[in-house]
């Protein structure tokens, strides 16, 4: 897996951590092959020592709020940014270029992802 599971955008003229970022490709390319969830790591670099298996409070309370100090207002836009672009992501998906087993597996990953974060 690369080590670039981490990227800066910017918005309204600051430079930002992304809120979503190659969180799922790698793993549906694994899926695809017949690899099982639990041979696949979900990160290239531990995150709180674990590099798979991650929960929300380490997304959230240990990533977002402890390590990069970010504030809670901040933390929920980001939830709901994400949580707002869903249904656009499904179009994407649903009209990309994906086999449609690909599809498959891409639109249960994120969904499996989405409740990690409670936004499912």
């Amino acid at each position: 897996m690369p080590v670039m599971n981490f990227s800066l955008i910017t918005r309204d003229g600051k430079i930002v951590l992304a809120p979503s970022y190659d969180y799922l490709s790698t793993t549906v390319a694994f899926l695809s092959i017949g690899k099982r969830p639990d041979q696949i790591e979900e990160l290239a670099l531990p995150l709180q020592g674990k590099k798979r298996g991650l929960t929300r409070n380490t997304w959230v309370e240990y990533f977002a709020k402890e390590r990069l100090s970010l504030p809670d207002k901040i933390v929920g836009k980001v939830l709901t940014d994400i949580r707002s672009a869903v249904p656009l992501w499904k179009t994407c998906l649903a009209e990309s270029f994906l086999p449609p087993e690909h599809q498959t597996l891409y639109a249960r990953l994120l969904d499996q992802r989405l409740a990690v974060l409670g936004i499912g």
